[in-house]
């Protein structure tokens, strides 16, 4: 399994699923696609925009969408 750390958190990649003490939670798919994008990009600012051309690509959405 590919991990990544996020706190006292580990990614759990295979299994879309965050890691914490050993007990898992997984997050809907599109969490983990904001999530997983947020960490690839740890320490730069990602602006709502970018989120929305990058996890929901053709697809119209409205900033309540981040919110959900």
């Amino acid at each position: 399994n590919t991990y990544d750390s996020l706190g006292s958190f580990r990614m759990d990649h295979q299994a879309q699923a965050l890691l914490l003490d050993g007990r898992e939670t997984r997050l809907r798919r599109k969490a983990w696609q904001v999530l997983t994008y947020l960490v690839q990009r740890q320490g730069v600012m990602v602006s709502g925009r970018e989120l929305f051309d990058e996890v929901w690509a053709g697809v119209a959405v409205t900033p309540k969408t981040l919110t959900n």
